[in-house]
């Protein structure tokens, strides 16, 4: 990142992510009446409560996944989400797909069970995001990219998964242009991609992938 940056060449995506507007910081923890636009009652999902007000870490998740959603509600992007792992599966990830799920159905209409897949390449990403997604989509809509081989949805969320500290693996999925190919044209209309950019921007393929998406970065 720091190296396409100095060489004056980041490309949309990274430029995207990169650029900072100190003016429009606000520090939730000494401004709490900034965060009410953010996770007011309008913007709690169906069926879910506001987080306790000694939670604040959970009340921050919340603002900044709803902030992400309504800056690329209506169209697809990069979610750049950090947070502790569990080998391959990040819980973060999986909350952030959520979120996408219930706001393409209750704000897009889109019937999750017929026009959408989540894909990963990593079968434990899988597993969580089959968990993550209980209730919204059903199992079989949720793979790998290879068991989605052949197969297309109006929009398909792309979760990277796998840990920093875990190059290896990121490695081993960037080592051949096919499995990025086969996952990105599975989107016939629209394509989310969920993880860690600053990891996975630096491997072979996915960098233009970086460059060419949207990028909105939220740490909590």
């Amino acid at each position: 990142m720091a190296d396409a940056l100095g060489a004056g060449a980041p490309g949309a995506g990274l430029a995207s992510a990169a650029e900072v507007d100190t003016a429009r910081r606000v520090d939730l923890r000494r401004d709490p009446q900034a965060a009410l636009g953010g996770v007011g009652p309008s913007c709690t999902p169906a069926g879910r409560w506001p987080a306790e007000p000694g939670h604040p870490l959970a009340l921050c998740q919340q603002f900044a996944v709803n902030t992400m959603w309504a800056q690329l509600q209506r169209a697809g992007g990069v979610f750049a989400v950090n947070g502790p792992t569990d080998g391959h599966w990040i819980p973060e990830e999986g909350r952030a797909v959520r979120r996408i799920l219930e706001k393409l159905r209750d704000q897009g209409g889109v019937d999750l069970a017929g026009n959408v897949y989540v894909i990963s390449p990593f079968k434990a990403v899988v597993h969580g995001a089959q968990r993550a997604s209980r209730g919204l989509l059903p199992e079989k809509r949720v793979g790998t990219i290879h068991t989605t081989q052949g197969k297309e949805a109006d929009v398909v969320i792309l979760i990277l998964g796998s840990g920093p500290r875990r190059p290896g693996a990121r490695a081993w999925a960037a080592s051949r242009p096919n499995l990025l190919n086969v996952g990105v044209s599975r989107a016939k209309r629209r394509l989310f991609v969920i993880g860690n950019r600053e990891t996975w921007q630096e491997q072979r393929y996915f960098t233009p992938l970086a460059d060419q998406l949207p990028a909105h970065t939220w740490k909590l």
